[in-house]
């Protein structure tokens, strides 16, 4: 089948399909935590929560994620949401790159302070940096658009590809996406439509959902 109906499509408003994504809800995406389980009492909540205090003022960027994680949830102690920002970032600053997301989403959402989608988008860029294919995912969708500063494509092209290299058929759809209409790259919708199809091939739904919506369209032009 041939794949020439780039400019048809946009004449038709199929530019839905370059602005179609994974909009990520971070209400809807777990904190990245310390845990591996639940301590059985409240007495050993209070223990733990002390116990990375101690750490923290030790130095260890672990004990400053643990100790955040645990004030941000409430957890061992009062909930304290700005107490939470304060550690999360310090052991963001000692390289470690789920503090660096677990902030982004307070300031994200405003948990402990004011929204500043700025912030999101430089924290999830660090966080993607320091090797967090889910920061890499989220800092993608920002800046191809535009949120928290303008819109990026070759960086969401590049930040997509990593997540799509791990083996993620969601990041593969997007590269596809922005492959076939040309965000972020020269338009090449034969190789765009192969990432498109790979990543449905893969149980992604959303992308066979779209290349269902271009066989239509180039079905009714005669493709």
């Amino acid at each position: 089948m041939e794949l020439n109906y780039l400019q048809s499509i946009q004449e038709q408003g199929w530019v839905v399909i370059a602005m179609r994504g994974l909009h990520f809800c971070f209400s809807a995406v777990l904190a990245l935590s310390l845990f591996s389980a639940i301590p059985s009492s409240a007495d050993d909540m209070v223990q733990m929560r002390q116990g990375f205090e101690k750490s923290c003022a030790d130095g260890n960027p672990e004990g400053c994620f643990g100790l955040a994680n645990m004030m941000h949830a409430g957890a061992g102690g009062p909930m304290d949401e700005p107490q939470a920002r304060v550690f999360y970032a310090k052991a963001c600053d000692a390289r470690e790159p789920r503090a660096c997301f677990n902030l982004a989403t307070m300031y994200e959402s405003g948990a402990g302070g004011p929204v500043d989608l700025v912030k999101t988008r430089e924290l999830l860029g660090r966080t993607c940096d320091l090797g967090e294919l889910q920061g890499c995912a989220v800092v993608a969708t920002m800046q191809r658009n535009g949120e928290g500063g303008p819109a990026d494509f070759p960086a969401a092209l590049k930040n997509y590809g990593a997540v799509c290299d791990s083996g993620d058929s969601n990041g593969c759809m997007m590269v596809g996406i922005m492959t076939f209409t040309g965000q972020g790259t020269k338009a090449d919708p034969q190789a765009g439509w192969g990432k498109m199809t790979d990543a449905c091939k893969a149980g992604n739904q959303m992308a066979c959902d779209t290349v269902k919506e271009l066989e239509t369209l180039m079905r009714k032009k005669g493709g």
